[in-house]
């Protein structure tokens, strides 16, 4: 009867600025629907109606999600009607609680402002739950409706991929692992690779395909932890942003999209992040912990953290197939580049760029790591 009557055209009235607006909204199956009413005596009636595709990346959203995202479509479609005045948005979600206090665990940053600019910001926006019959649904989807009172449990499955997973250091570890991942440049050719140091001792190093960036292979240096975690309490401190924040909410959101952006784009290190979501299950429990990256802090963890930067850069200049491990503090001999740069210009320069320098024919050469002057070394900056 609804949809028969939104169909025809007499239905629809013409729209009355002295009035209040509602706006009634679903979103299922990829598709935001909405409705706009106005009272007319006791009845409600339609002045217009929409739908439209959402994009992909709200279209592999829970349904909470998804509410948020049709609320923000069909809001935006209904402002040349509505043109400034007052207008109660009706959803099945509880919109505005998902926005405030779960919006940075289930939505990627740039999404999550633009929907609080259009929902929460605008002063003639009322942000109302629906409990009776929902005009924009027509005819209910049998996924809808029996989430309205679990949308907490929700947020909380989808933002993380573990329910053992934190970000708060857990009390008597079995191992604390640092990681890191390097890529540079170094004669004109990509170097890559990562490391997972543990109580000054290298875990584990190893060079990486140069087609890899060095988020790419923070990723991959995190999957390793997990790993070498498996069935233990773990603790991983790690200095990147971008890992922490895979390992978390982001990694999740691009998972339900099917690891495709907004615009239809793969998303870059796709494979890394889904071997990283599915490595979390390994440990018995895990907490990933972000620390500041090159701290001059002597302690414990910047001084891990400081290890696992030098060995990831060593790791990277290895051949493909060749495997580093256990590298101790206390045993540097056979990498002295891990500490002194200058050792690592020795080691890996050739006899003919070497003597030149060494004669003293030439006070200055440059090589992959930086220029040397004068028997000074200086590390270039990458």
């Amino acid at each position: 009867m609804i949809k028969g009557a939104l169909a025809s055209a007499p239905t629809l009235g013409l729209p009355e600025c002295t009035n209040p607006f509602n706006l009634h909204v679903h979103g299922q199956k990829g598709i935001a629907s909405g409705v706009v009413t106005q009272k007319l005596g006791p009845h409600r009636r339609p002045d217009a109606y929409d739908s439209s595709q959402l994009d992909p990346g709200a279209t592999g959203a829970p349904a909470c999600n998804k509410s948020v995202a049709a609320a923000a479509a069909v809001l935006e479609k209904s402002r040349p009607l509505v043109l400034g005045h007052p207008v109660t948005v009706y959803v099945p979600h509880e919109v505005e609680i998902l926005l405030k206090q779960y919006a940075t665990q289930a939505l990627l940053l740039q999404r999550a402002h633009r929907y609080e600019l259009i929902l929460l910001m605008a002063d003639n926006v009322t942000l109302r739950r629906c409990n009776t019959l929902n005009p924009a649904m027509l005819f209910p989807s049998p996924d809808e409706g029996e989430e309205h009172d679990q949308c907490k449990r929700v947020m909380l499955t989808s933002s993380k991929p573990g329910t053992d997973l934190t970000d708060v250091p857990l009390q008597n570890p079995d191992l604390a692992l640092f990681v890191d991942g390097s890529s540079y440049y170094l004669h004109g050719q990509r170097r890559t690779g990562y490391e997972v140091v543990s109580q000054g001792q290298v875990m584990e190093a190893e060079p990486l395909p140069a087609r890899l960036s060095a988020q790419g292979a923070e990723l991959v240096a995190l999957t390793r932890t997990a790993h070498l975690g498996k069935g233990k309490r773990v603790n991983t401190y790690t200095g990147s942003r971008y890992a922490f924040g895979e390992r978390r909410a982001a990694g999740m959101s691009w998972k339900e999209q099917g690891f495709f952006t907004s615009s239809g784009k793969r998303v870059s290190n796709r494979e890394e992040i889904r071997s990283l979501l599915e490595s979390v299950q390994l440990p018995r429990e895990i907490a990933v912990i972000h620390c500041p990256a090159h701290s001059k802090d002597t302690t414990e963890i910047s001084d891990g953290n400081a290890l696992a930067d030098a060995a990831a850069r060593a790791a990277a200049q290895q051949p493909l197939k060749e495997r580093m491990v256990a590298i101790s503090m206390d045993n540097q001999n056979e990498w002295p580049h891990l500490r002194d740069p200058k050792a690592m210009y020795e080691k890996d320069s050739t006899a003919q760029e070497k003597k030149p320098w060494e004669s003293g024919k030439q006070n200055k050469m440059t090589t992959g790591y930086g220029q040397l002057e004068e028997n000074q070394f200086c590390q270039r900056s990458i």
